[in-house]
């Protein structure tokens, strides 16, 4: 199971003991930078935007929080926050090459923002790059601002489970919840789009909004 149908695996394992089914399960880590780079030069190369240091990203931080999942029972687990050093710090730093430290810096924010997922790198790569540049503040990490109330919890994981929901069966599902106005919200908060009448979970708030769920136990 990939993307997002992994949440809704989550959930049927949980309450149907789904997993019984498949004894051997293979769990891709998360990448780091480098194989970060690599995905995008591989997609989209090999003549990728130009880097340039804007000003915008501010001064490259020397400690970095990253995510560590914490296996619990039942095949289930949870993201742990943690600080580690920036190894994108030390390269910032070099005298030698301005450009190949700024694509470094560039490239280890890519990878946090998206939490190692190489589709979600490609789509947030996709939305940074502006005019044949792109320039470590224009990968601008999600913030989800305050915890979800129970209707926008139930909507959101919905979305997240089944990737892209019409507001109309939405509706349908829980008819007797504020839905539109609970979508408008999670519209302003940026953790879901609506086009053509169908929702869906950005690249950049994906994680944010798996975290959101799991704070709520709706997700494992």
């Amino acid at each position: 199971m990939t993307s997002w149908n992994r949440y809704a695996w989550s959930y049927l394992d949980a309450v149907r003991d789904a997993g019984d089914t498949f004894p051997t399960q293979v769990e891709i880590p998360p990448l780091d930078a480098d194989e970060i780079a690599t995905v995008v030069e591989a997609h989209y190369g090999p003549d990728l935007p130009e880097f340039v240091d804007t000003g915008k990203a501010g001064r490259v931080k020397t400690v970095v929080f990253d995510r560590w999942r914490v296996g619990l029972p039942r095949g289930r687990s949870v993201a742990v926050p943690y600080p580690k050093p920036n190894p994108a710090w030390t390269a910032s730093w070099s005298v030698r090459d301005e450009t190949a430290s700024i694509e470094a810096v560039t490239f280890e924010k890519l990878r946090r923002v998206s939490a190692g997922n190489p589709g979600v790198a490609l789509a947030i790569w996709a939305e940074s790059v502006t005019d044949g540049q792109i320039a470590p503040g224009s990968i601008e990490a999600f913030e989800p601002g305050l915890a979800l109330d129970e209707d926008a919890a139930v909507v959101l994981w919905t979305v997240v489970a089944q990737e892209s929901v019409a507001v109309d069966r939405l509706t349908a599902l829980f008819d007797r919840r504020p839905v539109e106005a609970t979508v408008q919200g999670l519209v302003e908060r940026g953790f879901v789009e609506v086009t053509d009448g169908r929702v869906t979970v950005p690249a950049r708030a994906l994680h944010p909004a798996v975290a959101a769920l799991e704070r709520r136990g709706m997700l494992w």
